[in-house]
């Protein structure tokens, strides 16, 4: 009897354990595009893939490609003289117009590209967020926000707040983000410099939102000769006093790599990707490229320890294992993009 008693007590010990493994973990959901270099794969099964989570591996339930689905692509302007510009524009009244005009035909393809049951809005950003036009599906309200946009007198202060935009609107959008695919698209320098949020701030609340961003940059052409400019100044033996704007016009090539390089970052952490536009001729090819990488979207369901608050980053890596090739019978390696990983900040001590 005693040992039919103690091998009770070690079954219902037992039991807990298993339980207790089982609410220790959950299902997570997570975005994934995968491509192969020159196309999306789509319609991958749970057996195509393998995931890992702080290098162990985890049990993919499920992949889903929801085609038809509505995407609700919310576009941020920025609106800031921040901006880099030509020295063609220097004499105007608004000297950045011409970088904000890449921002602008950019929108206006990306509205063109979107399919019948997407949904599209436009906000700006300087210091703070302007919502100019809520979700909708009418192609000549966007356009007429659009050309308002470009044309308005705009009066910005000389700081960007890239971070606090991105929060700002990420919050802005959640409520109505239940059920519905939301695609975050920043367009502007990426400059960060008069934010509150902080990098790695708008960092977990890119991984945790739900919300894919892609971050294309401008002005890229404006950067370039300002830093010619520079160099064409110094190469003429005017000191630094005598090139006056034309200097710091070249040291702003630096900061501008350097901020395409943070909020990329941000956007890679999300799910989403992010681009450097380099010609305001190719607007129309990165558009539909943010379309399609929309589009081909999946998600992708595993089952993952529940996470602890203690700050640590649960990184995520998920590979295709199914081998792909070319018409010519060629391995072709392919990629899958995701969020970077899951984590929760430590509980502050009260």
């Amino acid at each position: 009897m005693a040992k039919l008693r103690l091998a009770l007590a070690f079954l219902a010990t037992l039991n807990w354990s298993v339980c207790a493994s089982a609410q220790a973990t959950q299902e997570t959901t997570v975005p994934i595009v995968v491509t192969d270099g020159t196309s999306f794969l789509r319609s991958l099964q749970p057996s195509d893939l393998k995931a890992k989570e702080r290098g162990q591996d985890v049990e993919i339930l499920s992949v889903t490609w929801e085609q038809d689905a509505p995407i609700y692509y919310a576009v941020l302007l920025e609106a800031s003289r921040a901006l880099p510009t030509s020295g063609y524009y220097r004499g105007f009244h608004y000297p950045q117009q011409d970088v904000m005009y890449e921002q602008v035909r950019v929108a206006y393809e990306l509205s063109r590209a979107m399919r019948e049951q997407d949904r599209f809005a436009v906000a700006s950003f300087g210091r703070k967020l302007e919502v100019l036009l809520e979700f909708t599906g009418r192609l000549d309200l966007i356009e007429e926000t659009l050309t308002n946009y470009l044309n308005r007198p705009i009066f910005a202060s000389p700081d960007s707040s890239t971070f606090d935009a991105v929060t700002q609107a990420i919050e802005n959008v959640r409520p109505k983000a239940t059920g519905k695919r939301i695609v975050l698209i920043v367009l502007g320098t990426g400059q960060n410099t008069f934010s509150r949020a902080t990098l790695g701030e708008t960092l977990q609340l890119a991984r945790m939102a739900g919300i894919q961003i892609v971050f294309i940059q401008v002005g890229w052409q404006a950067i370039e000769e300002q830093a010619n400019n520079a160099q064409r100044c110094g190469d003429r033996g005017h000191s630094e006093l005598q090139c006056g704007l034309a200097s710091v016009f070249g040291d702003s090539a630096f900061y501008w790599v350097q901020a395409y390089a943070a909020f990329s970052g941000v956007a890679r952490a999300s799910g989403g990707y992010a681009a450097s536009l380099r010609f305001v001729g190719a607007a129309r090819e990165y558009a539909e490229m943010v379309g399609l990488w929309a589009e081909s979207t999946q998600f992708l369901t595993y089952r993952a320890p529940v996470l602890k608050a203690d700050g640590k980053l649960h990184k995520l890596e998920i590979v295709l294992i199914t081998a792909v090739e070319d018409a010519g019978g060629k391995a072709i390696k392919a990629a899958v993009h995701s969020i970077d990983g899951r984590r929760l900040p430590k509980e502050k001590k009260r």
